[in-house]
């Protein structure tokens, strides 16, 4: 189900990005208006964080769990890619990573 959902976010994020190019006139335009959303975002990011904290305490205590801190916060990195540094491969996802949980110890 998560990585459905990953997915699902995934594209249409992607769309999103795709129609913010098509209206910029220049990549500075580009990056900046990719940088308005990102900035735009921060709130519904920290509402995000503060349900997935409640939710990871809420299971993590039902279940007898060690909540572990994510990896890495998400971000966006916008740079220009010139056409002889691309190929087939530059289009490729991330791979969806698993879903790790540790039982406390009891």
């Amino acid at each position: 189900m998560s990585a459905e959902a990953h997915a699902l976010f995934r594209q249409s994020y992607t769309a999103i990005l795709y129609d913010l190019a098509e209206v910029a006139m220049t990549f500075d335009d580009f990056r900046t208006a990719v940088r308005d959303l990102d900035r735009d975002a921060a709130p519904l990011l920290e509402s995000w964080q503060e349900a997935v904290a409640n939710m990871r305490s809420e299971w993590a205590e039902r279940l007898n769990l060690r909540i572990e801190p994510a990896g890495q916060m998400p971000y966006i990195k916008v740079c220009q890619v010139h056409s002889s540094e691309v190929s087939p491969k530059s289009n490729l996802l991330d791979p969806v990573l698993p879903a790790v949980v540790k039982r406390s110890a009891a």
